[in-house]
């Protein structure tokens, strides 16, 4: 990573000089600019090159979500990090389906702050480990305990992904969104999945990526 021009979008003074200082601690972080809301952010786009967004969500005048998108009209090249207290699901795939490329909580650590930019300048997305476990848990929150059972297929890598985002609580459009395939794609690999491990649920397939280490492997 080298001369990632970086704005921060925050409506807190704070936060954004608290960011930024740790950003200088990177190497190839060139410079960096602030926006206290969506509306300041789209100015800035228009007068500098930016490689680096780390995005909050509320925000007055402009908040993140419909920011996003009106970047995402303009570019696909910039890459967009959500950063933000917000961690219900909803904003999760709000925003995704607005174009991150990434979604951080802010009370991540600095190691998963280089991390994820890391990852999505490679061009990759990057899910924060406590926004996984957030939607893992509810998708198995009050599931009894289910015994080992034994598997005897292998899913394809496709498959695999497609497991580990339903088990971050994903609907069949939201993969479809996040993949770029269609819905219908999305469903007919799901039953695949279902027909391939003898299962018929969300929770039995829940079971089977913790037991295969699936869901581990994608956090």
């Amino acid at each position: 990573m080298e001369n990632i021009n970086t704005l921060i979008v925050d409506d807190h003074e704070l936060f954004r000089a608290g960011m930024e200082s740790l950003l200088h601690k990177l190497p190839g972080v060139a410079k960096i600019t602030h926006a206290r809301n969506g509306k300041e952010a789209l100015e800035v786009l228009d007068k500098k090159a930016v490689q680096l967004i780390f995005m909050d969500i509320r925000m007055p005048e402009l908040d993140g979500i419909e920011t996003t998108k009106l970047i995402r009209k303009k570019s696909t090249l910039i890459n967009i990090i959500a950063l933000t207290m917000m961690e219900d699901p909803h904003n999760v795939v709000s925003m995704f389906r607005a174009g991150v490329n990434g979604y951080l909580l802010k009370n991540t650590t600095f190691d998963e702050l280089q991390e994820a930019i890391k990852v999505v300048m490679a061009g990759e997305r990057y899910y924060s480990k406590e926004i996984s476990d957030i939607l893992i848990d509810r998708m198995v929150n009050g599931a009894k305990p289910r015994p080992k059972a034994t598997y005897s297929v292998h899913l394809t890598a496709r498959e695999n992904e497609i497991v580990g985002l339903i088990c971050r609580g994903f609907s069949n459009k939201d993969i479809g969104e996040l993949l770029d395939i269609a819905v219908k794609t999305v469903e007919t690999h799901r039953a695949n999945i279902y027909v391939k491990l003898s299962i018929s649920n969300s929770a039995d397939l829940v079971n089977y990526a913790l037991q295969e280490g699936i869901v581990t492997k994608m956090m």
